[in-house]
């Protein structure tokens, strides 16, 4: 192969993951949004313990690190 096929291959990868990163970040928030009247109950509902701190921990990391992710590869 030559340099302009190694180009063109690491384009189309490149594409490829943007794609995913774009359908990662779409079945997030349409999951987000569809449960979030459940999150609201069970939070208001619960007690503070460790498992509810997890839960937020979790819950809400994983939108920074998709915001941060996006973002990222806008920015230069």
């Amino acid at each position: 192969m030559n340099s302009t096929d190694d180009v063109l291959q690491l384009g189309r990868v490149l594409w490829s993951l943007n794609y995913a990163n774009v359908a990662v970040t779409s079945f997030w928030a349409y999951d987000y949004f569809l449960t979030l009247d459940d999150e609201v109950a069970f939070l208001m509902q619960s007690q503070w313990k460790w498992t509810k701190l997890l839960y937020i921990v979790c819950r809400y990391l994983t939108s920074g690190y998709l915001t941060s992710v996006m973002l990222g590869k806008h920015i230069p």
